[in-house]
């Protein structure tokens, strides 16, 4: 089979295995539900009403073999709809079932087994310890007893804001905002996810001070709960908008944007070249998770008009010296010889420190690293 065809082939099967992994969950179909089950799966916690199923599964775990059967029949105990949210990822798809619950799936192509679920579990959940079941911003809002959805800043902020409006993407600031609530409805904290700023990000957390809701019921029993929200200002419907990135780590600081840090870059150079004897190219975006496949790729497609770059994203977080502390591929580019030089020299990148009312912050942020030319790289930050 020629080149064109097999990357064809992944990317159609990568694009559809969303849908049809949602399909098989609805019609309870464990074999078709288990074919995209392999081991390792990240899972991140879901909450199922089968007893065995709660019990089994209790706790984020990374899956083996022996747990991937039992899996398969307890996610078909589930009906899932799409979230009204897009997930950021091509390959990625958002749900919600019971009660309002909110999750992420998240697909991939391994060479040894295709098309299979890389991850599953809560959305916006980081560590053993945010373990609260995720929901909805409709299911919050029919909770809501007190507070507005639409956070106003005060008269300070809002003129702190206003300074930065011409400068941010659409005229707008905005901050993703992890809400947790206790299980009789009061908020016990609202960590930053991403923001426009770390002016924002305070704004919108200190607006939440008359938040109050009613509890949230599972199985007949109030449960602690949180819900991934984005406030905006000017004010408004911020129900349909694509999901952010999410660090893994716990205690990591809130993610800024990589433009905010490059007028403060002191050393490194975000035009990194993959080393020379690896594939530079890609005919399809799926291919970022295929690896090199030089015995397949037909050197036409480098003069092809829709060839596709490699590009990856990347985890960086900064610390209050402006030093690299540490990176991680969040999206690999597909070429693992690529992706380690790109740690490599990311780990060499120094900064002036990032300064919030004129004292140093830590701060973390996901650079995008394309093979191609940057313009390609950096859109898929924007759109």
């Amino acid at each position: 089979m020629c080149a064109n065809a097999v990357f064809a082939d992944i990317g159609t099967e990568l694009s559809t295995a969303p849908g049809k992994f949602v399909a098989a969950i609805n019609r309870k179909d464990v074999p078709a539900i288990r074919n995209y089950l392999h081991a390792p799966l990240d899972y991140r916690e879901l909450w199922f009403a089968d007893a065995d199923c709660r019990r089994r599964f209790a706790s984020a775990a990374q899956l083996d073999q022996g747990d991937l059967d039992a899996f398969a029949k307890c996610l078909a105990t589930l009906h899932v709809e799409r979230s009204t949210r897009s997930a950021l990822g091509p390959y990625d798809i958002a749900l919600t079932y019971d009660a309002g619950l909110e999750f992420e799936a998240d697909f991939g192509f391994r060479r040894e087994t295709g098309t299979s679920l890389h991850s599953i579990g809560f959305l916006a959940r980081r560590g053993q310890t945010d373990a609260s079941p995720t929901i909805m911003p409709g299911a919050l809002e029919s909770l809501r007893i007190a507070g507005t959805p639409l956070v106003q800043p005060d008269d300070t902020a809002r003129a702190q804001l206003d300074a930065e409006l011409p400068k941010l993407y659409r005229r707008e600031a905005y901050a993703w905002l992890k809400v947790c609530m206790d299980d009789v409805g009061r908020v016990m904290s609202a960590k930053p996810r991403a923001a426009s700023s770390r002016k924002a990000s305070e704004a919108f957390v200190a607006g939440l001070h008359d938040w109050r809701f009613k509890p949230f019921m599972l199985n007949g029993r109030a449960m602690p709960f949180c819900s991934l929200v984005r406030l905006s200002y000017p004010a408004r419907d911020n129900s349909h908008e694509e999901l952010p990135f999410e660090p893994i780590v716990e205690t990591e600081p809130m993610l800024v944007w990589m433009d905010e840090l490059e007028p403060l870059r002191l050393m490194g150079d975000v035009r990194i070249k993959p080393p020379p004897e690896h594939v530079t190219v890609r005919h399809d975006p799926a291919l970022r998770y295929l690896g090199p496949l030089e015995h397949q790729l037909d050197e036409q497609l480098a003069k092809q008009p829709h060839t596709r770059w490699l590009s990856g994203v990347f985890h960086v977080c900064i610390d209050v010296a402006g030093h690299v502390s540490s990176v991680s591929s969040h999206r690999g580019t597909g070429d693992s010889a690529y992706d380690a030089e790109i740690i490599k020299q990311i780990s060499d990148w120094t900064y002036d420190p990032y300064l919030v009312d004129g004292n140093p912050i830590a701060v973390c942020t996901e650079a995008v690293i394309s093979s191609g030319p940057l313009t390609a790289a950096a859109n898929v930050l924007s759109e």
